[in-house]
């Protein structure tokens, strides 16, 4: 399990994407928070099925298909979903959602 955290950079959360989707053993889950993306709802886990280095493109097949298929965005844009912290606690959203 690896945490995204304040002393995470993007470059390393890349790396990590990049390496790991070139195996056939190895599997990324991400937790990020939808609203980051323009999506509906907070928290959410999805695997990644893919990394377009080209284009630095994660793809994310969202395990809710009836409502998002899956797509395309890029790692900054994932790695700050998965950085979101909630302006009302000050706390990660992970932990925010710990506490509902």
């Amino acid at each position: 399990m690896f945490r995204i955290s304040s002393e995470t950079s993007v470059e390393k959360f890349r790396h990590l994407v990049a390496s790991k989707t070139r195996t056939a053993t190895d599997v990324v889950v991400v937790s990020y928070f939808r609203g980051a993306l323009g999506q509906t709802g907070i928290g959410h886990f999805s695997p990644i099925g893919g990394y377009h280095p080209g284009r630095d493109l994660v793809l994310i097949l969202d395990v809710a298909r009836f409502k998002y298929p899956p797509h395309w965005v890029t790692v900054s844009q994932l790695y700050n979903a998965m950085t979101f912290t909630d302006s009302t606690t000050g706390q990660d959203l992970l932990q925010y959602c710990k506490h509902i």
